[in-house]
């Protein structure tokens, strides 16, 4: 299943009892600012580079870099147009699970 807007373009794979997401940035964009109750996330950055914050603290981000977010951990990304970053997600989406910072 596809997902697309301005900022990005969302592939999602099914995968186990989860999915695995590639979300490529059309744009130099933020995505994320949230938080699951059920869902942990192990991401990827395969191309390009930007920034992930979790739980308050920034890190900057580059090809082959890996980080997990627990549950209850809040997330954002900002990427670099035409980065491209890997999700393995231990649910399938849920929109009842994704709650705003």
């Amino acid at each position: 299943m596809t997902h697309e807007d301005e900022r990005r373009k969302l592939i999602s794979i099914p995968y186990k009892k989860g999915e695995i997401k590639i979300i490529v940035a059309k744009q130099d964009c933020e995505l994320g600012n949230h938080y699951h109750k059920l869902k942990t996330e192990l991401f990827t950055l395969i191309e390009g580079s930007g920034t992930v914050m979790i739980k308050g603290v920034a890190y900057d981000i580059s090809r082959l870099d890996h980080y997990r977010v627990d549950q209850n951990e809040t997330h954002s990304f900002n990427l670099k147009k035409d980065s491209v970053l890997v999700c393995v997600c231990s649910h399938k989406y849920d929109k009842s699970d994704d709650y705003e910072h």
